[in-house]
Formats: C-alpha cells, sequence, structure tokens
C-alpha cells in the first residue's frame, strides 16, 4: 500500500506540473477511512451488469467503464481519484507505457485515427481505474481482460467477480502504476470536436468536480455542530 501510495503522490504532482489546477481534483488518500470494499464492488458490479450484457465486453474499454465507475462511486459518496498508467503483470507490462510516454502522449493531445473506414480519436496507450480515498485501487477492468488473453473469453468472469479491489484481492501478480491522475489526460487525448465521445467525456468532467465538492460540503457540515448534510439535500 505505501508503494503505491508514494507512486500516486508523484503521479498527481506530475499531473500539476503538466497542467496546474486543471481538472485535477485534489486527493489526499486516508487508509483508515473505514471503508465498506464488498459494498463498493457489490454497487459496481450490480450497475456495470445493467449496461453490458458480459463482462467479455470491459478490455478495451477502461477509459469508458471507468467513467461509470466514477459516477457509482459519486453516487456512493465515496471521494476518488482517476488514475492512469499501467499494471506490472507477473509475465508482461499490460500496456507498455512509460511516464515520459505519458507526458508526450498528453502534450500531443488528441490523435486522429481510422476505424472501420471512418475517422476516430487514435487508440490510447494507457490504462485507466480509480484511486480510492483510503488509497486502494478499484479496477474493473483488469481481471476481465486478463481472463480473456487466458483463453476463457467463451465462458466470462460473472460481473461480481471481475472487479478488482486491492484491498479485498490484494496480489503481487497485479500491480498498478499511477502516472497522472484527475481528468486533464482525458481531456487532452480523448476529447475533440469532432469526436462523438466528446461530450459524454466533457460532461463527466463538469459532474466529477461539482459532485466531489458536494460530498466535501456535505462532509463539512456533518462535523458543524447544529448542522446536518440531510437537511441541504
Amino acid at each position: 500500500m505505501q508503494e503505491y501510495l508514494a507512486a500516486f503522490r508523484k503521479a498527481m504532482e506530475r499531473t500539476y506540473d503538466l497542467a496546474p489546477g486543471f481538472s485535477n481534483y485534489p486527493l489526499v488518500p486516508y487508509p483508515d477511512m473505514g471503508l465498506d470494499h464488498q459494498e463498493i464492488v457489490m454497487a459496481v458490479a450490480q450497475d456495470l451488469s445493467t449496461c453490458a450484457n458480459s463482462t467479455d465486453a470491459f478490455p478495451g474499454h477502461c477509459f469508458q467503464i471507468c467513467r461509470e465507475v466514477s459516477y457509482i462511486l459519486l453516487d456512493l459518496g465515496v471521494r476518488h481519484a482517476i488514475t492512469v498508467g499501467d499494471i506490472k503483470l507477473p509475465d508482461r507490462m499490460y500496456v507498455g507505457v512509460t511516464e515520459d510516454k505519458m507526458v508526450e502522449e498528453f502534450h500531443a493531445g488528441y490523435q486522429l485515427g481510422i476505424h472501420n473506414g471512418a475517422p476516430t480519436g487514435a487508440p490510447i496507450n494507457a490504462h485507466a481505474w480509480v484511486t480510492l480515498e483510503d488509497g486502494s485501487v478499484l479496477d474493473a477492468t483488469i481481471l476481465a481482460s486478463n481472463h480473456r488473453r487466458a483463453g476463457l473469453a467463451s465462458n466470462p468472469l460473472p460481473f461480481d467477480k471481475a472487479i478488482f479491489s486491492s484491498a479485498l484481492h490484494a496480489t503481487p501478480d497485479i500491480q498498478h502504476l499511477p502516472m497522472l491522475t484527475g481528468m486533464a489526460y482525458i481531456q487532452r487525448t480523448l476529447i475533440s470536436e469532432i469526436d462523438g465521445d466528446a461530450p459524454m467525456y466533457c460532461q463527466w468532467g463538469e459532474d466529477y468536480a461539482r459532485l466531489m465538492a458536494r460530498i466535501d460540503l456535505y462532509r463539512l457540515a456533518d462535523s458543524v455542530p447544529g448542522h446536518s448534510s440531510h437537511a441541504m439535500r
């Protein structure tokens, strides 16, 4: 945990250096938050089961799935940071990206590509997950991706078995390596007025900042004698 937290702090600092104060809502992890990780995983699994026919649809869509997970966490009142980087697996790196390459892609911005003969955003060479406010990792796509790579796509993982939580499933076989945090990388590399997903990502960025601030406000109100967050709703 301490190794991940140190890397996460460096990733947040690196992001601030690239885009000072831009869509990088501050998150200082406190490992003793006492989050109910089982409840969180079940809520994410239940929601995603209404969005996809099976977990085999998850691989290759980490940013879209990350968006959905973020909204679920905001609804649960759990503070979190969008985190982008790579994963160290037993036999390989999941993506094969470096910190320098991430910075290079950030500066390059949105890149146009072609898919099925139509213009679209070029594939992103990075992996996305969320870091919860206690410093744990929640990744809704890596297990399904490993499952497919093992040749088991015909028998997809159940939704509740496809959500990786480092608080519940800590293993040296899956080591997340944070490199950038917040919405800055997403807004630089995934958003363009010619891209059909731009409104979705823009709305997420607005909602994330607004709802994270609301969570902070409600918690502050609960800490003030004579005030209750419920009275504010």
